[in-house]
């Protein structure tokens, strides 16, 4: 074997084991269980049936996750989806999962006092103080994925790095993680401005330069 083919090899066995190790990494259960309420709402429980087995899933459907899982789980369930029901309507899935999502941190994780303080503040401050708490609990919602921010021309870019939920992809025709954007917009909807929209701009699941990027999400002002 040449030395180009070799290096070839080798990079090929890194991205492997860096999946691998991803895959192991835990995440909350609610990238399964509200996922599962969305597709059981949109589509019925024989489509989820299927579609959790198709991801080799169908014990936890039948007994929904409390603690951590395996964040492969996850990513394994996000590709399930879009084999099975198409581009357009697993992003609606994913999309109305992430808003019930941001409406269960709401009611049960955000503190009322915290809301409270994230409302009343000066936009830019609360922003700033509510993404800070978003980048503290990346490592439970991202699947150990590293949350960050930044303001560019009046829209705020938020990046994920290392994600798990795109793991397995290789080039999606279309953004993936529609999870994460409609949670976003939900809690800045109910925190600093209810015209905000959140949409994701750059996966990693789509392949090409992308592959090697952070997500990311740009949430602006409409």
């Amino acid at each position: 074997m040449n030395r180009r083919a070799e290096m070839q090899c080798g990079g090929a066995r890194a991205a492997n084991d860096n999946e691998a190790l991803a895959a192991r990494r835990l995440i909350g259960p609610n990238a399964l269980t509200q996922v599962a309420d969305a597709l059981i709402a949109r589509h019925g429980s024989a489509m989820a049936s299927r579609t959790f087995l198709r991801a080799g899933l169908g014990h936890r459907l039948e007994r929904r996750p409390s603690d951590m899982i395996p964040a492969g789980e996850a990513a394994d369930l996000n590709r399930a989806l879009f084999e099975l029901l198409g581009e357009e309507e697993a992003h609606g899935v994913v999309r109305q999962a992430g808003a019930s999502l941001a409406d269960y941190l709401l009611a049960r994780r955000i503190p009322a006092a915290a809301q409270r303080v994230f409302r009343n503040a000066p936009r830019a401050f609360g922003r700033a103080l509510l993404y800070a708490a978003i980048a503290k609990n990346a490592q439970t919602f991202a699947g150990g994925g590293r949350f960050a921010w930044r303001r560019v021309d009046g829209a705020d870019h938020l990046t994920i790095e290392d994600s798990a939920l795109t793991l397995g992809f290789t080039d999606a025709p279309v953004p993936v993680c529609g999870l994460f954007a409609a949670t976003f917009e939900g809690l800045l909807r109910s925190l600093i401005d209810p015209r905000v929209r959140v949409r994701e701009t750059r996966c990693r699941a789509m392949g090409g330069a992308a592959s090697t990027e952070p997500l990311l999400f740009l949430a602006e002002r409409v």
